[in-house]
């Protein structure tokens, strides 16, 4: 039997805005990892909580400004920003969050899309506050995702697609070796059960919580999951190829 039970463990919701992420984030808290202290609040688009941590999402956007970009840019970043003593700072006022965020609690959950762009360098402010990450990134099919950003944000469909692309593969990309699970939304929703077995087969099953309830907050309009996008064949394949990569 492996020793992860002893350890800090984060879970870190990796997943491109509109995806699920809350959802996934949320059956993690109800489970028993914890979430944030300010949570952001209900809204239309998200009636059951985004699982969202306010502060972290503001510093994340100052990062994404620091290093040239927004959270609806898909285009590269400044990586410099994490260089030399405004890294440094960067890292300690990260660090300090998560205290803010998580106290001393042994397993946590993080969510945030913007993270999907640095989170190499979350990875690195988790383990060095003691925590072992594990990645979890949903998958949404991206002409979902695009028609929701659509709907939403005002977002030209193709802008969509591209702000998913960069997302996903930015974060399986940055995720490759280590501990992670590749899950696809749509059947998240019908199967938690058994992607939580998995999950806590690998963590030394340190979600135990009470499922009451979960099934009822998974519940969703059918008018959500509904798909009458054709996409085009770059997006469509990076998608078949990531959700490929399922264990």
């Amino acid at each position: 039997m492996n020793d992860l039970p002893t350890k800090r463990t984060a879970f870190v919701v990796l997943g491109m805005h509109r995806s699920g992420t809350s959802s996934v984030a949320g059956v993690l808290a109800l489970l028993g990892a914890t979430p944030p202290r300010t949570l952001m609040g209900p809204k239309p688009e998200n009636p059951k909580g985004f699982w969202e941590s306010e502060v972290l999402m503001t510093f994340n956007d100052e990062i994404l400004t620091r290093a040239g970009s927004a959270w609806d840019d898909p285009g590269p970043l400044d990586h410099g920003v994490f260089d030399g003593a405004q890294g440094d700072d960067l890292r300690r006022r990260a660090r300090e969050k998560l205290d803010e965020e998580f106290g001393d609690a042994d397993t946590i959950v993080i969510k945030d899309p913007r993270i999907c762009r640095f989170y190499p360098f979350w990875r690195d402010v988790l383990v060095s506050a003691g925590y072992e990450p594990f990645v979890i990134l949903p998958l949404r099919d991206p002409a979902e995702v695009a028609t929701s950003l659509q709907a939403r944000n005002g977002m030209p469909i193709e802008s969509g697609l591209k702000l998913w692309r960069r997302h996903v593969e930015d974060a399986e990309r940055t995720t490759r070796g280590q501990r992670r699970r590749i899950i696809v939304w749509s059947q998240f929703l019908e199967s938690w059960r058994d992607e939580i077995t998995s999950i806590n087969s690998e963590c030394g099953d340190i979600l135990r919580g009470a499922d009451k309830g979960v099934d009822d907050f998974l519940a969703l309009p059918k008018k959500i999951r509904e798909r009458d996008l054709d996409i085009d064949p770059l997006t469509r394949a990076t998608f078949e190829h990531i959700s490929g990569l399922m264990k």
